[in-house]
């Protein structure tokens, strides 16, 4: 891989920075010197997340490969999970791409420890057991990972099995320099014929506990090959958040329904069983539906405990269907206010409104109650075969739940709860969704300031702060949201330094089209790389990417990249767009977006293309990667061109544009890709 023209893009960058950060100033973000976090600390001056990322590896006088061959063998356990079985055709398939050795596989079965053997060990194996090699699962938490030799033989293991997966990717990393970018973009050392046993002593623990990204659209591949399963390479859960939350059936039958995981409250209390015997038990407030509920029930106590008994029943009777041993993972359930802002009005809903300042006041005394019952149904002797250390009860901080119960006490300086009541139990977590920050501004950013007083105020009541952000214009995804200024190593630490401990990523939208334009795919893997360690420069990261992703036009794609997100700082600031709900700005305006500069981007990826092109014959599978990563940047400008302007553009030049950004979905498999609003790019194209 070639690197950066460095002169050259300093001297670009010195152009950009400059209106970065003039726009940064207005703002009110990093650049400003009242940017101190809840402890008045500068960011600047924040020291690093104290994780545990060590790779210590020591080479060996002792041959692992030689002469192109070598004598090791892979062992996998005799029963092996699907996650044993990914981590093991993960392990052949890289190893194999490294140095052109297909590894010998064979079952621990009547294995112990030799000094004298030479083997690989894959996950929880006979070999494992006798080798006196120490993992602490419990530090390592599920995803984290130990690579150990001892003598002759290398030991790979996981917190969990999803551990073991991951200690495949980082053996790769530590010892071929194994980086994956994308799916078409795979850095690892090749052709290696020799290479010597390394003495390891790796312990790698991801920074956020729980990453996830089924919405990241790139993530939703369809094959049954486990090579293309991308969640499992940037060690994001490959289900989603399905793997942590537990599914809610809305009748007390295996076959009945399963709701959505995140709104959840009419999976938990259907209005169509319990509203004739329990009308107190749902919100009066009928203008968008009335599918809220209330979590006073009315103030009527006897009601309220019903209803509290009853969606604890439910949850229960969920986690009975769901075994620790056949869904391991599972370490939540959610009661999940429905996406509409019709909370209940009710007398006692508005009392304690009124006292705890905020609607999320009942929630949280309501969820205690439920907490409460859970947690004696699982320590329960009877229902041992249920238990899950771990689990909580979560809720939704949402729309009107949104504030936390506190208030500021100066003279400690922190927050604390209104009362014990909205002091959350130990097995009470929040899942905070704050719609309304601006995506586009530094979580540091003046109009981000009460969010970030909200994360440290929910942080004051519960030691499990759960995440769900956003990361794309929902108004028309095909507009430049420049959210790169949130999501950023300071953002990571930040929340890691209040006790977060999943984040779920929005990052397209649609829930099942993929979304890869916009940088789309840089946004993936930064924030997969970014969660695992908060400590890693996002700027370095960057400029990996963009290396790797785009060879000898990496210089033009960046330039690309930065004069995006420097136009968008440009007219945030020009037009007051660093605003709350950032997300539903309307930003197709032909005053936005000039005609010429769009033309610019769609120019620019021209001219990566002639950068490339000399691949077309000496390696068009190289070419083909370089070519399908370039013209996916050029969908979006493009498609803009056409939207603002194709009533004074000249019909061959707009049919032509059409038409390329026709073949570029075919070619990319990107046909249902959509603007918005259920639309498809090439939907929207087709009248033109």
């Amino acid at each position: 891989m070639k690197n950066f023209n460095k002169k050259k893009m300093i001297k670009v960058a010195a152009v950009l920075l400059a209106i970065l950060n003039a726009s940064a100033f207005a703002i009110g973000c990093d650049g400003c010197t009242a940017n101190t976090d809840r402890n008045g600390v500068s960011v600047e001056e924040r020291v690093a997340w104290k994780g545990v990322h060590d790779y210590t590896a020591i080479p060996t006088q002792k041959d692992f490969i030689k002469n192109g061959s070598t004598d090791y063998i892979l062992v996998v356990p005799e029963q092996t999970s699907d996650l044993i079985v990914t981590a093991k055709d993960e392990f052949i398939d890289l190893f194999k791409l490294a140095t052109g050795i297909t590894i010998r596989v064979m079952k621990d079965s009547g294995l112990t420890h030799d000094a004298n053997a030479k083997y690989i060990s894959l996950g929880e194996t006979t070999l494992l057991q006798s080798s006196g090699v120490s993992v602490d699962r419990k530090a390592l938490t599920k995803d984290g990972v130990r690579i150990r030799t001892k003598d002759n033989t290398v030991y790979l293991v996981g917190g969990t099995d999803y551990g073991t997966v991951n200690a495949v990717y980082t053996f790769m990393q530590v010892t071929f320099h194994y980086e994956y970018y994308y799916s078409t973009c795979i850095q690892i050392d090749k052709n290696v014929q020799n290479l010597k046993l390394l003495d390891y002593d790796v312990t790698d623990v991801p920074d956020m506990q729980d990453r996830n990204g089924e919405w990241l659209g790139q993530l939703r591949v369809t094959t049954s090959e486990y090579h293309s399963q991308m969640a499992y390479r940037f060690k994001l859960a490959g289900g989603g958040a399905k793997v942590f939350a537990l599914p809610i059936y809305e009748d007390f039958t295996p076959t009945s329904a399963i709701g959505t995981t995140v709104h959840t409250t009419n999976s938990l209390l259907p209005k169509k069983t319990y509203q004739k015997d329990h009308s107190d038990w749902y919100t009066t407030v009928t203008t968008e539906g009335g599918n809220q509920l209330c979590y006073t029930a009315r103030g009527n106590e006897t009601e309220f405990e019903a209803m509290a008994q009853e969606m604890a029943k439910k949850i229960t009777y969920s986690l009975s269907l769901n075994t620790p041993e056949a869904y391991p993972y599972i370490n939540y359930c959610m009661i999940g206010m429905e996406d509409t802002y019709d909370t209940c009005a009710c007398s006692k809903c508005t009392e304690l409104k009124e006292y705890y300042g905020t609607e999320s006041g009942a929630v949280c005394i309501f969820v205690n109650r439920v907490g409460e019952i859970v947690e004696e149904w699982m320590n329960d002797p009877a229902n041992a075969a249920y238990y899950r250390e771990d689990f909580h009860v979560n809720f939704l901080a949402y729309n009107n739940f949104i504030d936390a119960p506190v208030k500021y006490n100066e003279k400690k300086d922190e927050y604390v709860p209104i009362d014990e009541k909205v002091d959350l139990r130990s097995n009470v977590g929040v899942y905070y969704a704050d719609i309304k920050q601006d995506y586009q501004s530094s979580l540091f950013g003046e109009v981000n300031e009460k969010t970030r007083k909200n994360l440290q105020g929910w942080a004051a009541l519960t030691d499990r702060l759960d995440h769900y952000v956003y990361a794309i214009n929902y108004k028309n995804y095909m507009v430049p949201y420049d959210c790169f200024n949130y999501y950023n190593s300071d953002m990571y630490r930040y929340y890691m330094d209040i006790g977060s401990r999943m984040y779920y990523i929005c990052a397209y939208g649609g829930y099942v089209e993929p979304f890869e334009t916009n940088w789309a795919r840089l946004r993936l893997y930064l924030n997969a790389n970014l969660l695992w360690n908060c400590n890693v420069d996002e700027e370095d990261l960057m400029d990996n990417w963009f290396n790797a992703m785009f060879g000898e036009a990496s210089d033009v794609m960046r330039l690309m990249f930065d004069e995006q997100r420097a136009h968008m700082a440009k007219i945030c600031t020009e037009y007051d767009l660093y605003v709350t709900d950032s997300i539903y700005l309307i930003l197709t305006k032909t005053q936005y977006f000039p005609k010429n500069t769009l033309l610019s981007w769609m120019d620019k990826c021209d001219q990566a293309l002639k950068l490339v092109e000399k691949y077309k014959t000496v390696d068009p599978e190289y070419y083909a990667a370089l070519r399908n990563h370039i013209e996916a940047e050029y969908i979006a400008p493009a498609w803009l061109l056409l939207y603002l302007y194709q009533e004074e553009m000249l019909a061959q030049e707009k049919y032509e544009i059409r038409d390329r950004v026709f073949e570029i979905l075919e070619l990319l498999g990107l046909e249902d890709m959509q603007v918005g609003n259920n639309v498809t790019v090439k939907n929207s194209l087709t009248n033109i």
